[in-house]
């Protein structure tokens, strides 16, 4: 192939969405740009993801089926992009789909901005039965959630330290990205995108966002997406902002904007914090083993918000 049409992985795990899987891969297929390839990733399902994903390799030779133990999605994510050969990489979701030409579309983008190693660019939100309504967030509404920054990480990491600029399917990477930033966080059980972009970021990786509107994928909504969880995300955001935050912000050489991002975390930690004691009950051991490594400063800070709030609440009465 030549240089204006590389070949670009896809990958997609999949793990019991034998009712989405062929969906997804679909989406992929039938790119405008043609030279692709998709690995689909097994991760140890117990329904017919296998003969679907087996099925459809027989009708087109881009796809390529790898099965494993189940490990979970990082896991998956790992073993997919081990597999491919792409000079860029995109993650799809089994549940989700892509726009025709977001390949198309990131590959120009690319040829725009020579040094950026993420492309990305907003995605679309749709009802499980529902694809022809689109939204701009996970709510179903249109509230725009996703904030548009490029560059490093001066620029990037000031909003990576305020939630997720975005969901994995929205971008596409430069293999070197791989190389620089490492595997997928397999010890997380949601939110490890947002840690890839952080890792990425403290990388000196280059963002760069786009408005085309043919960079969207679509994100599936139902009852099974592992988004739903509103505790367990919480659980993580804690140990992000508890150990992975600061590790990376410690890498920017700005030492201003770094105590400034660092405090910003700590403030967001604090909340966070008190929003799980509020979920889970001050007094659990899961709480407290939560907690653990965290300083008795800001646990007194977070007691003490939760103590005014319960007196606020009550004056309320």
């Amino acid at each position: 192939m030549s240089s204006d049409s590389p070949l670009v992985s896809i990958i997609v795990p999949a793990y019991n969405y034998a009712g989405f899987v062929a969906e997804a891969i679909h989406s992929a297929l039938q790119q405008s740009h043609r030279n692709i390839e998709v690995i689909v990733v097994d991760d140890g399902s117990t329904d017919d993801t296998a003969a679907i994903v087996r099925g459809l390799t027989e009708k087109d030779t881009r796809i390529l089926y790898v099965h494993q133990k189940n490990r979970g999605l990082s896991a998956a994510r790992n073993t997919g992009i081990q597999h491919s050969t792409g000079e860029f990489i995109v993650l799809l979701d089994a549940d989700d789909t892509l726009h025709p030409q977001k390949i198309q579309a990131h590959l120009e983008h690319f040829r725009q901005m020579p040094a950026m190693d993420i492309s990305y660019g907003r995605s679309r939100y749709f009802l499980s039965g529902k694809p022809q309504a689109t939204f701009a967030s996970f709510e179903l509404d249109n509230q725009d959630w996703m904030p548009c920054v490029s560059g490093s990480a001066s620029t990037v990491l000031p909003a990576l330290i305020v939630n997720n600029i975005m969901p994995v399917c929205s971008a596409m990477l430069r293999r070197s990205v791989v190389t620089r930033v490492g595997d997928f966080d397999t010890t997380l059980k949601s939110l490890e995108d947002w840690d890839y972009w952080l890792r990425a970021a403290a990388g000196q990786c280059v963002f760069g966002f786009s408005e085309d509107e043919r960079l969207a994928a679509y994100i599936r909504v139902h009852d099974t997406s592992m988004s739903q969880n509103v505790l367990r995300m919480k659980k993580v955001q804690y140990r992000l902002r508890l150990d992975n935050i600061p590790h990376c912000v410690a890498a920017l050489p700005d030492r201003t904007l770094s105590r400034t991002l660092l405090k910003d975390n700590t403030r967001r930690r604090l909340r966070c914090l008190a929003a799980i004691a509020r979920a889970t009950g001050i007094w659990q051991r899961e709480f407290w083993q939560l907690c653990r490594g965290e300083s008795p400063v800001i646990l007194l800070k977070m007691l003490n918000r939760l103590l005014q709030s319960h007196l606020g609440s009550k004056g309320d009465e």
